[in-house]
């Protein structure tokens, strides 16, 4: 994996941290109510994951490059049962980064409208 791997590691490990936060802030995201191992769960566990490491020194381009180029050490191919599909969680990551970085919009607000739209 090359100069990915520490990036993918990265992103797995704040995935992770993003399902203990998704629990904290179910109610201002939507998720609360909703089964702990949906595909929105998921969606919402990215969606914070990447805000987390928006706030070190990583940036959009070097989360989608590993994405993109090694995406599969963490991501599936194809949807399953509780993983969206890879290419739809890059769309959701980059539409995230759109309403962040571009609209300037707060990253709780943003999670949700993401999350809306899945």
């Amino acid at each position: 994996m090359g100069d990915a791997q520490p990036m993918l590691t990265k992103f797995a490990i704040a995935h992770e941290l993003g399902h203990a936060c998704a629990a904290e802030i179910g109610d201002a995201i939507g998720t609360s109510g909703l089964p702990m191992g949906s595909q929105k769960h998921e969606i919402a566990a990215d969606l914070i994951g990447t805000c987390l490491l928006l706030k070190t020194d990583v940036t959009p381009i070097m989360i989608t490059s590993a994405l993109n180029s090694y995406g599969d050490f963490i991501m599936d191919k194809d949807a399953t049962g509780t993983h969206p599909s890879q290419k739809a969680r890059m769309g959701f990551i980059s539409a995230l980064f759109t309403k962040v970085r571009s609209q300037k919009k707060p990253e709780i607000e943003a999670i949700r409208e993401v999350l809306a739209s899945s």
